[in-house]
């Protein structure tokens, strides 16, 4: 069986940890164990975690100081890449969901039909769960013909809690080190969608669970989708420049791997706040669109407001 490391940060999680290891240790087709790196937590999420590991439980448990979720998780990263041990598959997880017992399963056998050479990863829809009821949605309306890589600066929904990516992908995200500012989800993803290969399941193996101190916040749909995109439209202030700030990293970190296409298409992002060309060039470009005509507007529009 395929062994997979999984990488969780947890803080003040007590309410929610039990059910989420529970599941995590109960996947069926594959060996799991958790590398879980504790950001500070002052409730009894570490007295749990220990239980677990006294229990027998593949757990390898870091208590370390608070420095926020983003950071952890690229610090998690950086560990878990130092170790001389390593393993074909790694996931990422949250502290607050429950796992399908084929969730592991499911994203190991697509990534087998990758190459193992170049950094490969996979993430799926989601079951929204408020604890007590299972909605009978998807969190994502995606058309069956969506390609992710194609619209890699379009629209990013990558939950980490759903991501499971191979060795090579592992090595490749970590050269940024675990100083890292991007989201640890999305940094996973652009890199796998210019220099390996991403894979999308429409369907979902995990219950998402919403509650107020959702790290990764509540999924919005329908109007309050749409209300919540013309507002961060208009209130720009401290939302930082991601998709900037992702192409001058990849520029940096991987110029020599890049298609010369993605390359060119990156140095317009890197600079469209200096340079009008550049501007106008990703304004009038497909790969900032995206299928819905609303986000698209949104995406242009932050462009048009050097918020991009």
């Amino acid at each position: 069986m395929d062994k997979v490391t999984v990488l969780l940060s947890t803080y003040n999680g007590q309410a929610y940890l039990r059910e989420l290891l529970d599941s995590v240790f109960a996947q069926k087709n594959v060996i799991a164990s958790i590398v879980i790196r504790d950001d500070g937590s002052s409730d009894n999420t570490v007295d749990i975690i220990e239980e677990y590991i006294s229990n027998g439980y593949d757990i390898t448990l870091l208590k370390e100081s608070n420095v926020g979720a983003t950071r952890s998780f690229h610090l998690l990263t950086q560990y878990v890449y130092g170790q001389k041990e390593k393993t074909p598959f790694y996931a990422y997880c949250d502290q607050d969901d429950i796992w399908n017992p084929d969730k592991l399963n499911v994203a190991v056998d697509k990534l087998r039909a990758l190459s193992e050479d170049l950094p490969n990863m996979y993430f799926s829809n989601l079951i929204l769960y408020d604890g007590k009821t299972i909605r009978n949605e998807l969190a994502f309306d995606v058309p069956c013909n969506f390609e992710p890589q194609k619209k890699a600066f379009a629209r990013v929904f990558t939950y980490g809690c759903t991501c499971v990516f191979n060795q090579e992908a592992l090595k490749t995200i970590s050269l940024a080190g675990g100083e890292n500012k991007i989201y640890h989800d999305n940094w996973l993803f652009e890199v796998c969608a210019f220099l390996g290969n991403t894979v999308f399941d429409q369907s979902s193996y995990i219950l998402y669970r919403q509650h107020s101190n959702n790290v990764s916040g509540e999924i919005k749909k329908g109007v309050s989708l749409f209300k919540y995109r013309l507002y961060k439209l208009f209130h720009i202030k401290g939302q930082g420049h991601q998709f900037e700030e992702i192409a001058i990293q990849i520029l940096n970190l991987y110029s020599d791997k890049l298609k010369e296409s993605d390359k060119i298409f990156l140095t317009h992002v890197s600079r469209y706040r200096h340079n009008i060309k550049s501007k106008f060039i990703l304004l009038f470009s497909q790969r900032t669109c995206a299928e819905e005509f609303v986000k698209t507007i949104c995406v242009k529009g932050r462009i048009l407001l050097n918020h991009y």
